[in-house]
């Protein structure tokens, strides 16, 4: 309990330092199920924000990446990287990860459909396009709220995380 990263995620994801919170609770158990059941998706989006660079955003990346495996991970730098027809690379993942998603409100219905859809169409350049299910998990990072996304109070399939950015710039951790 006394790791950095452990402190990272209960100073970046639950603002205590002294104990877990019910938010970093609630991404410890969703972590675990991506781990002990990867073919179950929550549908949804989680969206990590904060207004403030280096704060430890996309630091969560590296450590999905440890726990799950280079195999299983995706960067993306944008939305059109992520978005781009010839898609293979894509497939297989369990966590699609699209960092520093800015301008994105007319994006929203394509990116809720891939959290949501059982199914997913790749294509590879010069081949047929398959299609396979679904089993990934979406992870957005945005230095504004909901990464700039259209979300109404109605939408069941986002789920938002505003970091604390206390640690930004700390070596030790990051």
């Amino acid at each position: 309990e006394d790791t950095m990263l452990y402190y990272y995620f209960k100073v970046v994801f639950g603002w205590d330092e002294n104990k877990v919170t019910p938010r970093l609770d609630w991404l410890f158990d969703m972590i675990a199920l991506w781990i002990q059941f990867p073919r179950i998706r929550t549908e949804t989006l989680l969206c990590i924000t904060s207004e403030i660079q280096g704060c430890g955003k996309s630091f969560l990346f590296q450590i999905l990446q440890a726990l799950l495996g280079e195999d299983l991970n995706a960067w993306y730098g944008s939305m059109a990287e992520y978005s781009e027809k010839y898609n293979m690379r894509n497939s297989g993942k369990k966590i699609k990860f699209i960092d520093d998603l800015a301008g994105a409100a007319d994006k929203t219905d394509q990116l809720f459909s891939g959290v949501t859809g059982t199914v997913a169409k790749y294509e590879k350049k010069y081949h047929d396009a398959i299609v396979i299910p679904e089993y990934s998990q979406t992870i957005i990072t945005g230095n504004t709220d909901a990464a700039s996304l259209h979300v109404t109070d109605k939408d069941r399939r986002i789920v938002c995380f505003e970091v604390n950015p206390v640690l930004k710039g700390n070596k030790k951790v990051f």
